[in-house]
């Protein structure tokens, strides 16, 4: 099962030394990961700004008319 066993009186402070070298690339490859999702997230980002920003152009564009038949005349009533 891979557990150590070791018996000691109340007089002794037991310490456990696990090797750290499976921690350690555990961790490592966890913060390539987290690197990985970072980098993907800001990819995301940067399209949805685009996109945005495409939008408020389009938005800020007045409609102009391609003709003279497109304008729409408005009568004025008193």
């Amino acid at each position: 099962m891979g557990i150590s066993v070791l018996v000691v009186d109340s007089s002794v402070d037991p310490q456990l030394h696990q090797p750290i070298s499976a921690l350690v690339d555990a961790i490592k490859s966890q913060t390539e990961a987290i690197n990985n999702l970072v980098g993907s997230n800001i990819a995301i980002l940067d399209e949805l700004v685009a996109q945005n920003s495409q939008l408020e152009e389009e938005q800020e564009q007045p409609n102009s008319p391609r003709s003279l038949d497109d304008y729409e005349v408005e009568s004025e009533s008193m």
